[in-house]
């Protein structure tokens, strides 16, 4: 079990729950992703959003989040990982790409390239200026921020999948990573292709065990818990049958994906 040690609220529906310290977290690779059990509720995945201290970041959107958003200082949670395979860091000028919440879990990923000296290009998006999480952080680390929300009350006016559209043909990158809803996950992997240029994508799916045995979250030859989160090019060109087109409910039902 850990102990909540801080809860910082990012938006109205958005919080980082701070745990206590974990020497396999705080080792964990970009991308990787904890088991989350919230007691008496669920267990649930959640991606690591900061590693020392261990961090998660939520959205409120079930009975499992809305648990997680009442919690406070001393409360515990039982905690399973890290899972899964993360991001690898390739190359000197990379193109970070966020939409939403899915900006959160791409945060180690540019304090790690930050460290390295890789030159850090940010995107990130959200439906309003009151959902942006994460910007204030993204600016401090990397070579430059872009913001855009679809309403135009901060940054720029637009969706962060066409702007990265836009930075990937006019620039020159070693290596585009990206985290958000799923169609504009899709538009980048489809760019990056045409562009020729290597792609590490997070993927997120149902996942009951996070450790490859239930099958809950399965992408056609892949298991997400056990194969990804953290897809590239040559895994996500095997199931374009399903990435971008849908996904599958806690019943196995498929369900068409966010775009």
């Amino acid at each position: 079990m850990k102990r909540v040690e801080k809860v910082f609220a990012e938006t109205s529906t958005v919080k980082t729950i701070f745990l206590s310290k974990d020497e396999e977290i705080s080792a964990a690779t970009p991308g990787q992703f904890l088991m989350v059990w919230i007691p008496g509720v669920d267990e649930i995945p959640m991606s690591i959003s900061s590693k020392t201290p261990p961090g998660i970041t939520f959205r409120k959107v079930g009975e499992a989040t809305d648990a997680l958003f009442k919690l406070k200082e001393g409360d515990l949670l039982g905690v399973r990982g890290p899972l899964g395979k993360g991001f690898r860091l390739e190359g000197k000028r990379i193109l970070v790409v966020g939409g939403g919440v899915g900006v959160a879990p791409l945060f180690p990923l540019v304090e790690d390239a930050s460290r390295e000296g890789v030159e850090v290009h940010v995107i990130i998006g959200a439906r309003t200026g009151g959902a942006l999480v994460f910007a204030e952080r993204m600016a401090r680390l990397s070579s430059g921020l872009v913001v855009l929300t679809e309403d135009g009350s901060v940054g720029f006016r637009g969706m962060a999948g066409d702007f990265a559209e836009k930075l990937i043909r006019e620039k020159s990158y070693d290596q585009i990573y990206a985290c958000g809803p799923e169609g504009m996950l899709l538009k980048v992997f489809q760019v990056a292709e045409e562009v020729g240029v290597g792609v590490q994508i997070a993927l997120e799916r149902y996942m009951k065990c996070g450790i490859g045995i239930c099958g809950s979250c399965g992408l056609g030859q892949y298991l997400v818990c056990k194969d990804g989160p953290i897809f590239d090019g040559n895994m996500l060109r095997r199931v374009l049958d399903e990435f971008g087109v849908f996904r599958r409910d806690s019943y196995g039902c498929k369900e068409k994906v966010e775009r």
